[in-house]
């Protein structure tokens, strides 16, 4: 799975993996914390894949729910809102961990 910046980067790391053969679907992962919305983005590499071998792909897009980890005590959490505390043990540093990103998962190619 590599991170992306946008549709673009999406379609041309897609192209690039499928060389000649035709793409029939992109799977992509967007984080929730990540300002382009799921539909959006579904819709611009639909826009940007006319004329190519990705041209009619179905993209199909997961969400990534935005998680955190402890700097404390290095607990796992999800982040449901902007947490002012861990908590397993009240710690207040907190690094993102998932759900800030852009990325392609796969590629299913025509044979």
């Amino acid at each position: 799975m590599r991170q992306m910046r946008g549709a673009e980067d999406l379609l041309q790391v897609a192209l690039a993996a499928a060389g000649r053969r035709r793409i029939r679907r992109l799977n992509v992962l967007i984080g929730e914390a990540c300002p382009a919305r799921p539909d959006d983005l579904a819709r611009r590499l639909g826009d940007l894949a006319t004329g190519t071998a990705a041209a009619g792909a179905q993209v199909d897009v997961t969400v990534e729910p935005l998680s955190a980890r402890c700097a404390s005590c290095g607990a796992a959490m999800p982040v449901t809102a902007l947490a002012p505390a861990c908590p397993v043990c009240g710690g207040r540093d907190h690094a993102v961990t998932g759900g800030d990103r852009v990325a392609l998962l796969s590629v299913d190619l025509d044979g």
